[in-house]
């Protein structure tokens, strides 16, 4: 079978394909080392400061669709087909300097300098979207990014103020649109990428058909899809991690589906993709959605990574948890789900789902989850991982809340004792916020909620462990409107 061995992207306007690209190369190493794109930082390496932020953009449904990314976490091998934009590309009419970087001059918005750049991409992406933002709005937008020295209320000024100095329907990345799109039209794929030397190898399945094909030939190989995680394993701990297969380019697992009964959301959709069905299904998770990382971090991080990387401090799983989240598995001779594969607290305490940990940790999962619970419903044979062939493909069903805006867990008692102050739910008011309800099913008055409750714009929040609000295993937790 003949594969594609090299990387192709649109980097700021120009094709670019790089041969031999290992698997660990990050995008930021490639734009300053080999590109000489320097006007990109390394501040923090881990995708916290937002130093590094570059736009991406990628063909999804048809649409050129671009968003900001960490480029100190983004391995290169993962934007085969996509558009990269660095801060170098921007320009206004006639060599002048863009709309967003006159603003910032202008409002006095950089003092040493080192992180402007990524604020003036994040605000770039921003002002792309919503022209005339709202304060709030720009705050969530440089969520992502850190400033030591200027501090942040001249940038906000300058970021309210950009489109004083010019309007995005003239920018580049909408004039061009057209022939960008077909651009990247033409680099797309035809078959599976395969990059890099035997010890870093990258490879990038054509599709979910093809993705099963290549777990079953590298059953240790490290999947990733956002690197949020992964990518710190790289900058951080220098880890080997190859085989490495990049599955963020899949289509397939990107699926979100919004019923009465449920809500079906892909195991490769990301938290931003995620945000409008969240929204409309589960209003009260809104502000708690837009509080998880920054905005980069949201835009490449996937909620399926999110669960199988087994994280102690995952920020999805308290709340699939409490909503009775269950799985679907797949791999190459069949898929299985349902409450044999539930969000199972105990596990995920333990051993981090079981076998869901093939999906961010691969071969390195069993160092992992030596002390996984022996569930014969969550695991195969003797290893505690299950089998680490299983790719998700859909998942987290019936996440949809009871018509009483009560979420009541299906776990059992034993497994919820088990994770007791492992995990914190964040509050037990229901769809009005009005009438809090206890295990029993009786009314819990603001007092009985204990003195650790948090007051914070009007929300009652229950700090308990949620053994002790779910202990007989019928009520997880109520969701403030």
């Amino acid at each position: 079978m003949e594969h594609q061995n090299d990387i192709r992207l649109v980097l700021n306007g120009r094709e670019v394909a790089v041969k031999d690209v290992k698997a660990t190369t990050t995008l930021l190493d490639f734009l300053r080392l080999e590109q000489r794109l320097t006007g990109t930082k390394e501040g923090c390496a881990e995708g916290d400061c937002g130093a590094c932020t570059v736009l991406v953009g990628r063909l999804q449904d048809g649409a050129l669709r671009f968003e900001t990314v960490n480029a100190c976490i983004r391995f290169l091998a993962s934007l085969n087909g996509c558009h990269v934009i660095t801060v170098e590309h921007l320009s206004g009419p006639k060599g002048r300097l863009h709309p967003v970087q006159q603003a910032m001059v202008d409002y006095h918005g950089s003092q040493c300098g080192f992180c402007t750049p990524g604020f003036v991409m994040s605000l770039y992406a921003l002002w792309m979207q919503t022209p005339q933002p709202t304060e709030a709005q720009v705050e969530t937008a440089v969520q992502g990014n850190l400033c030591r020295c200027t501090g942040y209320e001249p940038i906000v000024k300058a970021a309210l103020a950009v489109n004083q100095y010019g309007t995005p329907a003239n920018d580049y990345l909408n004039t061009e649109r057209t022939a960008l799109t077909a651009q990247l039209e033409a680099i797309q794929p035809r078959t599976r990428v395969v990059t890099g030397p035997e010890d870093d190898r990258a490879i990038l399945p054509l599709d979910v058909a093809d993705l099963a094909e290549v777990l079953a030939e590298n059953p240790k190989a490290t999947i990733v899809a956002g690197s949020t995680d992964v990518g710190l394993w790289v900058t951080k701990f220098m880890k080997p991690i190859s085989p490495v297969v990049f599955v963020s380019h899949l289509e397939e697992l990107k699926a979100i589906e919004l019923t009465d009964e449920a809500l079906t959301i892909g195991a490769g959709v990301t938290y931003t993709e995620s945000e409008a069905a969240i929204r409309e299904a589960f209003p009260h998770l809104v502000e708690y959605w837009d509080r998880i990382a920054g905005w980069q971090v949201r835009n490449m991080g996937t909620i399926g990574g999110n669960i199988a990387n087994g994280s102690p401090i995952g920020d999805t799983p308290p709340v699939l948890i409490a909503l009775g989240a269950e799985v679907t598995l797949q791999k190459k001779d069949g898929a299985r789900g349902g409450s044999e594969a539930g969000l199972v607290p105990g596990l995920v305490q333990q051993c981090g789902l079981g076998c869901l940990g093939a999906f961010g940790c691969g071969g390195h999962a069993a160092e992992r989850d030596a002390g996984a619970a022996d569930d014969p419903a969550l695991h195969r044979d003797t290893d505690p991982c299950g089998d680490r062939r299983d790719v998700f493909v859909a998942a987290f069903g019936n996440l949809v809340a009871g018509t009483a805006g009560c979420v009541r867990g299906k776990r059992n008692a034993d497994a919820l004792d088990e994770f007791a102050g492992a995990a914190v739910l964040f509050s037990v008011v229901d769809k009005e916020g009005l009438e809090r309800q206890g295990p029993d099913g009786s009314a819990l008055a603001q007092s009985d909620l204990g003195p650790e409750r948090d007051q914070h714009r009007g929300r009652v929040t229950d700090r308990r462990p949620v053994g002790d609000i779910a202990a007989d295993g019928a009520h997880v937790a109520h969701l403030p409107a």
